[in-house]
């Protein structure tokens, strides 16, 4: 755009010059929305581990269809406590796997 309005066909639009700036702020505006979008994209792929390729564990069959789960590391919590806490609040079924 700019080697156009420059060097390939230089017209002056209603006495601006061959290259103004307030030109290309709207495209630059575009461009650096569209960066961003896409850059968040992949920066959420990659903080989730996330991506093509990547085969991730599946908890249980059933989190799609009608259930949710809650999943947490057992090194950071006991075991035993977090069970007895879930049972106790109404929990329809406690699991504790190891993947």
């Amino acid at each position: 755009m700019s080697w156009i309005f420059t060097k390939d066909w230089p017209i002056i639009f209603g006495g601006k010059p061959y290259w103004s700036v307030p030109a290309f702020i709207p495209i630059t505006f575009e461009l650096t929305v569209l960066f961003a979008a896409i850059g968040m994209v992949v920066t959420f792929y990659i903080v989730n581990g996330m991506g093509p390729g990547i085969k991730l564990p599946i908890l249980d069959n059933r989190i799609t269809d009608d259930k949710f789960c809650i999943a947490f590391d057992k090194s950071e919590v006991d075991a035993s406590v977090a069970e007895s806490f879930f049972t106790e609040t109404g929990a329809d079924e406690v699991n504790s796997k190891i993947i």
